[in-house]
């Protein structure tokens, strides 16, 4: 019966390991992703700022 609860909180800790693992995996892939695209957006605003500049100034 010892060994079988010893086991059983093994597992349970394994569980909350790998959930917590998951998690923090999940939300740097979520962050990174976010930022990546946060940087994405800027240089395209940039860009379309630059071609409207570009456009008003030489016509």
């Amino acid at each position: 019966f010892f060994c079988f609860s010893l086991v059983f909180f093994f597992f349970v800790f394994l569980y909350l390991v790998f959930a917590l693992f998951f998690l923090f995996f999940f939300f740097l892939l979520y962050f990174l992703l976010t930022f990546v695209h946060l940087i994405w957006l800027l240089i395209l605003f940039c860009d379309f700022y630059f071609v409207v500049f570009f456009v008003f100034v030489f016509f």
